[in-house]
């Protein structure tokens, strides 16, 4: 995907879905790390679509930016 999780993760994950989860679950918010089987492959996809950075933190700042487009 041209442009990588930072302009894809709309194509993956709904904004309520992105709205209700953060990476480590804080802030009153569910932990995505819980949902262990995607959480797992999204990481993966990312690793292998764009192999420079830490896939955690681009996730981190894909939802980020997801959220701040929504509101």
């Amino acid at each position: 995907m041209a442009g990588g999780i930072l302009k894809n993760l709309k194509n993956i994950m709904a904004n309520p879905v992105v709205l209700a989860y953060n990476v480590n679950g804080v802030q009153g918010k569910a932990a995505l790390k819980e949902e262990s089987a995607f959480y797992d492959v999204l990481i993966d996809a990312i690793n292998l679509v764009d192999g420079s950075g830490s896939a955690e933190e681009q996730l981190r700042k894909a939802m980020q930016l997801q959220k701040k487009r929504f509101f």
